[in-house]
């Protein structure tokens, strides 16, 4: 069942007269999974347990998870595992949870349906206050461009999601002792251009190399590759490993990113070009060291816009198969 069908399942529900009775449907016939709503027209989900663990779980702001006795109507007092949406505002992200943890318990024995409930719940604390339509097509097109130089350049590892420092405002988006990339992602045709935002953008790092990732996409309804699909290779590549898995999942709330979204993280992108450019002291670019006695007075910030076909000469290739952060 998908979260839209959840979604239209509540909105169809009567609304009960007591507080002491939930209007609810089975999501299968005899899973004891149900779809509830109680009479403030709070949207629930019921997962019947056995009743002798606890959950464990922190509060969530909105969200409201405990074991209580219900009773159905047509059906003896049990316990269930009771997942409570308090606030109208993340009612579909809601519907997501609930769909991804109906579809994990189903076919569980009782007694592992709350051990599979808690851990569903605390894998989605990172996006619970994410709001599923905030992100911009510009937003979209950029952690596109991440994600897509994480799985296909830096690697499944916790040392590349340690390096990925885009989530946190870091000068360059990755960042590792040896080198540092900046991503760079457009879906305009024409001239492949990039904005520079600012001028310590393509600055030397610290230590190490500065390499510039230029990616350029097209949209294309045939295409494999959507924002969502990025993420979640990503995140189940480190399903033994949930120390990283979490690093991640904050990383990607922090830009916005949530599993809950629609919208920009579906549409489907084709890759059209992609290279990776070594930025030396003689690169095309800007930096403060341009401008050693500080912007003219009045200017309070640069941007400017990066022509990628005068830059060929400091292209080192269009594969990762000979890159290596460490080189």
């Amino acid at each position: 069942m998908t979260p839209d069908e959840f979604v239209e399942i509540w909105e169809s529900l009567a609304t009960p007269t007591t507080n002491q009775e939930l209007e609810a449907r089975e999501v299968v016939p005899d899973s004891g999974v149900w779809i509830a709503r109680d009479n403030a027209e709070h949207q629930h989900l019921l997962v019947l347990v056995d009743g002798r663990s606890d959950l464990g779980l922190d509060e969530t702001h909105g969200l409201s998870a405990a074991i209580i006795r219900h009773r159905i109507a047509g059906r003896t007092d049990a316990a269930y595992v009771d997942l409570l949406c308090l606030d109208p505002g993340t009612v579909q992200t809601f519907a997501t949870v609930a769909a991804d943890i109906a579809t994990v318990v189903i076919d569980e024995p009782i007694e592992l349906r709350t051990a599979s409930v808690t851990a569903a719940v605390r894998e989605w604390r990172w996006f619970w206050g994410v709001d599923p339509d905030r992100m911009s097509v510009a937003g979209a097109v950029g952690l596109f461009g991440e994600l897509w130089f994480l799985n296909r350049w830096a690697g499944h590892s916790a040392a590349s999601v340690q390096a990925w420092e885009g989530s946190n405002g870091s000068r360059h988006d990755f960042q590792w002792p040896t080198s540092s990339v900046e991503v760079k992602t457009t879906a305009l045709g024409g001239a492949i251009t990039h904005t520079i935002e600012h001028l310590e953008q393509l600055d030397d790092p610290v230590t190490g190399h500065l390499y510039l990732y230029s990616l350029r996409i097209a949209r294309d309804s045939l295409a494999a590759n959507s924002l969502s699909s990025l993420a979640t290779s990503a995140i189940n590549a480190f399903r033994d490993d949930p120390v990283t898995r979490a690093d991640l999942k904050a990383k990607l709330a922090r830009r916005g990113y949530t599993p809950a979204g629609r919208n920009e993280s579906e549409v489907t992108y084709r890759v059209v070009d992609e290279g990776l450019y070594r930025v030396t002291d003689d690169f095309p670019r800007l930096t403060q060291a341009t401008f050693p006695d500080g912007l003219p007075h009045g200017v309070a910030g640069l941007t400017y816009q990066l022509d990628m076909n005068a830059c060929g000469a400091w292209r080192t290739g269009s594969t990762p198969d000979r890159w290596s952060p460490d080189d």
